[in-house]
Parts: structure tokens; C-alpha cells; sequence
């Protein structure tokens, strides 16, 4: 597509009238309107012509006025670049004068980091070098006090055994003590035990023969009573013949109570 401007300079250079078509009357042939003159066909055509030049003037203008501000643009641009490009020059410039302030104070900084390195590495050894002959006296010291606690140990071991050992034999002497006492008691109770059945049963034999000689004494009693009463029954035989059977169950009773073996009046069974 065309700009504006070329297309106002191309109507310029190519102009042509406007083609009016002029209608035909009735009863006017063709031919009388060909090769006269239109005064109101050429008054539209020149006003026409004045619109398109005012027209083409004032897009002229307007273009002017258009480039006027592309080019102020244009130079305010270019003034902000300028202002742009010395802006980051002088940043730039101050950028690499710090930087080699920086570069300036780190190696300073380096040197005395370097230096305090140096000194603490040599700190540092002497340091190690301390450490080692106090590590060395300190092992020495503990070889000498792991030596006398070996001796000292050793000592109370065999003390421990010593003592051990007479305890053992003081506590085998308590048991064969305690063992010999025991048996001597156990004896001496054996031999109150034995002494106590001997009397019982010597006392057992003796209640034995004292109830044999109190039975026997109630035996010849009863015999004696009995011998008596036989007498005495014998004697009076004849005078009691009427009650004779009375007396008979009676004197059998009698004999036979009297027969029954008794000890204290209570009889034996």
C-alpha cells in the first residue's frame, strides 16, 4: 500500500476530470451534447480540485508536522542516548576505579590474612610442639602411676587371698567346732534320752510289780474272806436248808464278785 504522501504527489502529477454522466433529456439527441462546453461539469471539476489541493496542503502539513516531531524524537533520543552512553561510561569508569580500590583492599587483605595465617600456622606448630612434650610427660606420668597401681594392686590381691585363705581356714575351724559341739550335744541328748527310757521303763517294771503284789494281796484277801465265809456258811448249812436256793444264787453272786480280780475296788477286765 501506498503512503498518503505518495499518493497526494501521484494525484498531482495524474490528474484527470471527473466523469459526470450528463442525463440525456427526451427528445435531445446524443449529439448535441457532444463538443460543448458544461460550465457547472467544470465548476465541479475545480472545486473538486481545490478540495484535493487543500485536501493534499493540509496532509502535507500534517506529514511536516509529523517529521517535525519524528526528528525532535529522534534528537531527544539521540540526547537521551548520549546522556545514556556517558552515564554508563562514567559508571563504568567508577566501576573500575572501585573495582581496583577493591582489588587494591583485597589484596591488602590477603596479605595481612596471609600473614595472620602464617603466624597462626607457626602458633599452631608451637602449639603441637607444647602439646606433644606435655603429651609425652603425661604418658610418662601415667606408665609410672599405671605401675605402682599394678604394684599396689597386686599387693591388695595377695593381701585379698591372705585374707581369703585365713578366713577360710577360721571358718573351717568355726564349722569343725560347731561340728564337734553339735555331736557332743547330740550325744549328751542321746544319752538323756536313753537315761529317761531307762527310768521310764524301770519305772514301768516297778508299777508292774507293785500292781502284781497289790493284786495278789487282794487275791489272797479274797481267798481268805472266801475260805471264811465257806466255814461260816458249812456251819450253818442246816439252818438255812428253807431258803436254800435264795442263799445258793446269793453265795454265787457273791463268789463270783468276789472271784473277778480288782484293782482300787474297781474291777479287772
Amino acid at each position: 500500500m501506498k503512503s498518503d504522501r505518495a499518493q497526494l504527489e501521484w494525484m498531482m502529477k495524474h490528474q484527470q476530470p471527473l466523469h459526470v454522466q450528463v442525463p440525456q433529456g427526451p427528445g435531445r439527441p446524443v449529439s448535441a451534447s457532444v463538443g460543448t462546453r458544461d460550465m457547472i461539469r467544470e465548476a465541479q471539476e475545480k472545486a473538486m480540485l481545490d478540495r484535493r489541493r487543500h485536501d493534499a496542503m493540509k496532509r502535507e502539513a500534517r506529514w511536516k508536522g509529523k517529521e517535525y516531531d519524528a526528528l525532535r524524537m529522534k534528537e531527544a533520543k539521540e540526547e537521551r542516548n548520549r546522556k545514556f552512553t556517558a552515564d554508563v561510561i562514567q559508571r563504568e569508569a567508577h566501576r573500575q576505579a572501585m573495582s581496583e580500590k577493591q582489588v587494591q583492599m583485597t589484596n591488602k587483605a590477603k596479605r595481612a590474612v596471609s600473614a595472620s595465617i602464617r603466624n597462626k600456622e607457626a602458633s599452631r606448630e608451637q602449639q603441637g610442639r607444647n602439646k606433644e612434650v606435655m603429651r609425652m610427660e603425661a604418658l610418662t606420668q601415667r606408665r609410672s602411676k599405671r605401675a605402682e597401681l599394678q604394684t599396689q594392686r597386686n599387693q591388695e590381691i595377695e593381701a585379698a587371698r591372705t585374707r581369703r585363705q585365713e578366713m577360710k581356714e577360721q571358718q573351717n575351724n568355726d564349722r569343725s567346732q560347731r561340728h564337734s559341739s553339735t555331736l557332743a550335744e547330740q550325744r549328751q541328748q542321746q544319752v538323756a534320752r536313753d537315761e529317761q527310757m531307762r527310768n521310764a521303763q524301770i519305772q514301768r517294771i516297778n508299777q508292774y510289780h507293785q500292781k502284781e503284789a497289790f493284786n495278789q494281796e487282794k487275791k489272797d484277801l479274797r481267798i481268805a474272806v472266801h475260805s471264811q465265809k465257806l466255814q461260816e456258811y458249812r456251819s450253818q448249812q442246816g439252818q438255812e436248808r428253807v431258803i436254800s436256793g435264795d442263799l445258793g444264787s446269793i453265795f454265787t453272786q457273791k463268789i463270783s464278785v468276789l472271784s473277778t480280780p480288782t484293782c482300787g475296788g474297781t474291777p479287772l477286765r
